[in-house]
């Protein structure tokens, strides 16, 4: 009756942590499969130094599949939902705090490359893709996010730099969710 006792309680047991590590996540209204995220808790003179396995993550994205109507593949611009455009204004009011903050691309939560958010005006240069936030928050009927290759070099062939925004991940989600236009 021991040994009974104590192959029922194991395979209790064993069934309960597969059935623990095969939860299904908590469902929400957002569709995850491409996104990006704000990065937390970083100093842009450390630029160097860091990688994209290392950067903390916010823990919600800044802008999901949802919130994006098309993604132009040949001049990675983002054209947003008009209730995404209106949330990105809000988020960007104070624009300046967000110049050089790093971003996260996902697709299917794995990251993919990081870039920085900059400004004409920016005397910096990244070897990152950068997303022009300046030509967005003035004018506030603009509802696209450009995402350029490095800065300054814009979208520029650098054989030095490859353009990590072609990733076949992304162009594949992309694609999937009917959001891609060539």
């Amino acid at each position: 009756m021991k040994n009974f006792c104590i192959i029922i309680f194991s395979l209790i047991f064993t069934l309960f942590l597969f059935c623990e590590q095969n939860k299904a996540p908590l469902t929400t209204s957002y569709d995850y499969s491409f996104c990006l995220y704000l990065v937390k808790d970083y100093d842009f003179s450390e630029s160097e130094n860091i990688t994209l396995k290392n950067l903390k993550l916010e823990f919600e994205p800044f802008l999901t599949i949802d919130d994006i109507t098309e993604y132009h593949w040949a001049k990675h611009i983002i054209t947003l939902t008009a209730a995404a455009s209106n949330r990105l204004h809000t988020l960007f009011k104070d624009w300046q705090s967000f110049m050089r903050k790093p971003f996260v691309v996902m697709v299917n939560n794995e990251r993919i490359y990081y870039g920085f958010f900059f400004g004409n005006h920016l005397s910096s240069i990244s070897n990152k893709p950068v997303i022009m936030l300046d030509e967005f928050v003035f004018d506030e009927n603009n509802n696209t996010l450009r995402l350029v290759r490095a800065y300054p070099s814009g979208d520029g062939n650098n054989p030095l730099v490859p353009d990590v925004r072609k990733d076949q991940r992304i162009y594949d989600v992309l694609l999937q969710t009917n959001k891609l236009k060539l």
